[in-house]
């Protein structure tokens, strides 16, 4: 795939989004698109939106979806490490929560 079929693909989805705000869709699938172009951090911004808006849709498994891959498109982003951690401890997963603390611990140290 050439990288000006990717540079088409992120302003067609940019533009879906401009129509349709509150798409996850649209943020999954420019999400996978910055993946493609190896773009993680630009990823992970959008998997974290997409995790904000599924949980404002009241869909909080989607949303720990959304940021797991949030985390292993940008393994150093500690705001979407917290916002993960902090939607597992309320959903009462401790030990999850633990874990991608520890994990978590292992990034920053």
């Amino acid at each position: 795939v050439e990288q000006s079929e990717f540079v088409a693909a992120a302003q067609t989805v940019r533009r879906w989004l401009e129509v349709e705000p509150k798409s996850l869709d649209a943020r999954e699938w420019l999400a996978r698109v910055y993946q493609e172009q190896e773009m993680g951090a630009e990823a992970a911004n959008e998997l974290r939106q997409a995790a904000d808006l599924a949980r404002e849709l009241g869909n909080e498994e989607q949303a720990l979806q959304f940021l797991f891959r949030a985390k292993f498109a940008r393994p150093d982003d500690v705001e979407a490490r917290k916002t993960l951690i902090a939607l597992l401890e309320s959903r009462q997963e401790i030990l999850r929560a633990a874990f991608e603390l520890f994990d978590l611990a292992e990034v920053l140290f």
